[in-house]
């Protein structure tokens, strides 16, 4: 008896586990990069480093923003859409943009004693930047008020394929692992997983493999393979369950759920 139980639960267990992708809607984006959508579902996407701001209800963009002074746009972190924080690495500049996409304040770190080239820049919680610096390899946790770093990693002597974050955690997407930053940028944990992207909302993480595969990870769970969903992307974002490809021109949305 005790056995057909045991055998009961794992049974449970496995298909428990599994994940699907479904699809919800499309939508066409004439787009150099898809960055993100925000908590009411605005689209953040640039096209010739112009960076707009679209509503799907009314198909229209809402705010634009451009300086071609700073150069090419690296990065766009939309983890507070009341303060948007651009990189642009040609000018190691950062800016910060309203939800209208006014500029509210901007700082090169060119101009910031000690000098620091910048690969990375994204927003962390209590006045404070992520920052990946070249120069160094190091993780910093940066005070943008009294500009100065206030914590940092040890080097990382691997190339960084990509960097992902949230107020108090990083992510860091290596050839043949993913490594995880404690907001006292100590490495916490290492995913023996290859990843070409990633993305991170709160305890979820989604990875892309190089063979077309996403797999789908809660916090003190392993990886599953969402079981229906193979689609090559040129970005992707996820968001309250919803999973955002973005792929020649066209932006497919995804519900993750349980399936029977």
């Amino acid at each position: 008896m005790k056995l057909i139980i045991l055998l009961a639960l794992v049974n449970f267990s496995v298909h428990a586990q599994r994940l699907s992708a479904e699809a919800v809607s499309y939508q066409k984006i004439s787009a150099d990069r898809f960055w993100g959508v925000d908590a009411y579902e605005n689209l953040y996407y640039s096209t010739d480093n112009v960076l707009f701001k679209f509503n799907k209800e009314q198909d229209s963009i809402l705010h634009k923003f451009n300086d071609f002074n700073l150069g090419n746009l690296t990065s766009v972190d939309l983890i507070n859409p009341l303060k948007i924080v651009l990189f642009y690495q040609d000018s190691n500049t950062v800016v910060f943009l309203d939800n209208r996409l006014n500029e509210r304040n901007r700082f090169s770190f060119n101009q910031i004693q000690p000098l620091r080239t910048l690969s990375q820049a994204r927003l962390a919680g209590n006045r404070h930047l992520w920052l990946f610096n070249i120069d160094t390899q190091r993780i910093e946790v940066f005070d943008y008020i009294d500009k100065e770093t206030t914590k940092q990693s040890l080097p990382i002597n691997s190339n960084i394929n990509q960097f992902v974050t949230s107020f108090i955690k990083t992510w860091v997407v290596l050839t043949d692992e993913l490594r995880v930053y404690d907001w006292y940028a100590n490495q916490i944990k290492t995913i023996s997983k290859s990843f070409d992207q990633i993305a991170v909302h709160k305890h979820q993480v989604v990875g892309l493999s190089a063979s077309g595969n996403y797999f789908y990870k809660e916090k003190g769970k392993d990886f599953i393979k969402l079981s229906n969903l193979k689609q090559d992307s040129e970005s992707f974002y996820l968001m309250n369950q919803k999973l955002y490809i973005y792929q020649q021109n066209k932006l497919s949305i995804y519900k993750i759920t349980q399936k029977p």
